[in-house]
Parts: structure tokens; C-alpha cells; sequence
């Protein structure tokens, strides 16, 4: 099966609680042939700070920061910031939680329908009332979690 390369983007915007997390979680893909690029979307908090921080402490270099010239230019033009090699591009919310086999699950489901448009979900955050994502309660979270495809094929 092929390994793409997939180019992660989440802008962030006022979300200072969630940004290690959130970059955590994409760090710890089981599939490792991705970049993430991350930015802020002109927040007022410190999240902008966190970001950089994080990013010097990780030092890892699938992990980069990319300024934006507007607000909501991430959330729009995420193609503009994904690296030109990129196979697939993901848009990752900042306040969610990927889970660890999300990128396998998309680069399986790619390979296998090789499809124009795709999207699946594969959000935690509806829990995050319920309990707070610690290590110990991942499993748990996972061993309930369904995930959601939704595949397109366009024919030109």
C-alpha cells in the first residue's frame, strides 16, 4: 500500500488550553510520511506564544509555523499552506484530539477508492464534557469511537 504524504493544517484562534494537546495528538500518528503546519488565526489570548514555544520544545521537523496574511486564510486557502509534495491535505480543528490511527485510516481509505474529494471524521472533542483526554482514558475513548468516511469519485 502506498504511503502518501499528508500535510496536516489547523489554524488556531483563542484556544491556549487545547494547543499542546491538539499538536500532541498529530505528533503521535502511528503514520509518520505527514507535515503539520500550524498558524494562528490572529488570536487574543497567548496562544500565538504557546505555539512557538511548542514548536521550539518538540523540535520536530514535520511541525512548522506558517504566518498568515488574514483571518480565516487557513481556514480557506489550506492548499496555499501545505507543502507543494503534498498528497493529501488534512484540516484539523485546533480544540480536537486526532486519535493515533487517523492518518493510517486515511491513507488506507485513499489508497483503496483513490478518490477526488474525501473526508472523514474523526473528532474527540464531544467527549471533552464528559472527561478530560488523559492517556489512561484514550483507550476507552477509542474502544467506542466510530469513525465516519465520506468518499467521492468524480469523474472528469
Amino acid at each position: 500500500m502506498d504511503k502518501q504524504k499528508i500535510s496536516i493544517v489547523t489554524s488556531f484562534y483563542n484556544v491556549e488550553k487545547y494547543v499542546r494537546s491538539t499538536i500532541s495528538s498529530v505528533l503521535e500518528q502511528t503514520y509518520k510520511n505527514f507535515e503539520y503546519v500550524v498558524t494562528d488565526d490572529f488570536s487574543t489570548d497567548r496562544t500565538k506564544e504557546i505555539l512557538l514555544d511548542v514548536i521550539k520544545e518538540t523540535n520536530d521537523n514535520r511541525l512548522r509555523y506558517v504566518d498568515i496574511p488574514s483571518k480565516k486564510y487557513a481556514f480557506w486557502n489550506p492548499q496555499k499552506l501545505a507543502s507543494s509534495d503534498a498528497d493529501i491535505i488534512v484540516t484539523h480543528d485546533s480544540d480536537d484530539y486526532l486519535l493515533p490511527y487517523a492518518l493510517e485510516c486515511i491513507n488506507h481509505y485513499y489508497n483503496i477508492f483513490d478518490p477526488d474529494i474525501f473526508g472523514m471524521t474523526f473528532s474527540a472533542m464531544k467527549y471533552k464534557d464528559t472527561f478530560p483526554l488523559y492517556d489512561d482514558q484514550m483507550a476507552k475513548l477509542s474502544d467506542n469511537f466510530i469513525e465516519v468516511q465520506y468518499i467521492s469519485k468524480i469523474d472528469n
